[in-house]
């Protein structure tokens, strides 16, 4: 039996032990050993014979061979998209199946400190959700409000009107390039700018494709700052945690209210540009039908 001897409850009283600590029935070592006396075959006469069966389905699934389990790829950004030439994905790709592969001779890490979330960093959110991360945070000199934190994007973005508030418009490399979203839409960006992004105690330089697109966030974070900063994101706590110099964790805030802001303005966008399509289809398509009409295209005067 486990435990400091002293420290054990003497009105409790346990017979396969033959000591002091908890009672004969609430031992968890005779329990398992009457198990393995029943699957011996012994002592059966004791015991009744939907426990017998419970101990032999038990066993049963503990010998069953494991089920196929299949892998599905996450979808990622092309090559010229991550800023990488073939060669060097090719070469990354390489590398990753490498270190995946080899578990002995690792040197010794100085590990960061462990980050997690506890049910008590949920205290304050409005419960159940499904809320972005929708962060405000210091890019250069400006505090720039609306930001996504968005682990399944490959890229970090920002609004072209947001660097000409900031006045850097000049420092943008005229590079148009493309990039496809999770639905397959194809946008072009304007070009391409290196700026500092300035967490609490913790400063990276970011490369961001700027667009000039309408949106409700001013710019999205994507894998390339959260991995730069070695962040844990928590969507369900709205939180985001790194390791921060010197040891220690900083953490920012997601903002939900501004959050479900920005997803209410997404819905509202796209409503009208559906709007906006339907009606020009119908435009189209109504003066197809004038034209099919008056084929000589002779004017039409209505009676009054």
């Amino acid at each position: 039996m486990k435990g400091d001897p002293s420290k054990r409850d003497t009105s409790k009283y346990c017979a396969f032990h033959g000591e002091h600590g908890h009672y004969t029935n609430n031992c968890n070592a005779w329990k398992r050993h009457f198990e393995e006396l029943v699957r011996e075959g012994h002592c059966t006469e004791f015991v009744a014979k939907k426990a017998i069966q419970q101990i032999e389905d038990r066993d049963a699934v503990a010998k069953e061979p494991p089920q196929k389990v299949i892998r599905i790829n996450t979808i990622l950004a092309d090559s010229q998209e991550s800023g990488l030439t073939t060669k060097e994905r090719k070469r990354k790709i390489a590398k990753v199946t490498y270190v995946s592969q080899v578990t002995t001779g690792v040197p010794a890490i100085v590990d960061t400190p462990i980050i997690g979330f506890q049910k008590k960093d949920l205290i304050g959110l409005d419960l159940p959700h499904n809320d972005p991360l929708v962060i405000c945070i210091q890019i250069e000199q400006a505090i720039i409000e609306r930001v996504h934190v968005d682990e399944g994007s490959a890229a970090n973005i920002l609004q072209l009107s947001v660097i000409q508030q900031m006045g850097f418009e000049p420092k943008i490399s005229k590079l148009a390039k493309s990039f496809t979203g999770f639905n397959g839409a194809t946008s072009i960006t304007v070009g391409t700018i290196d700026l500092d992004v300035h967490s609490p105690l913790v400063v990276c330089s970011q490369t961001f494709m700027v667009i000039d697109e309408v949106s409700p966030y001013n710019r999205i974070l994507g894998r390339s700052w959260i991995s730069k900063i070695e962040a844990i994101t928590s969507a369900l706590h709205q939180k985001i945690r790194y390791p921060i110099p010197g040891g220690g964790i900083g953490q920012i805030n997601s903002d939900q209210a501004m959050a479900r802001r920005c997803i209410a303005q997404g819905f509202k966008k796209s409503k009208q540009l559906q709007f906006t399509l339907v009606m020009q289809a119908a435009n189209k398509a109504g003066s197809a039908l004038s034209r099919q009409a008056n084929p000589k295209g002779k004017e039409v005067v209505a009676s009054q």
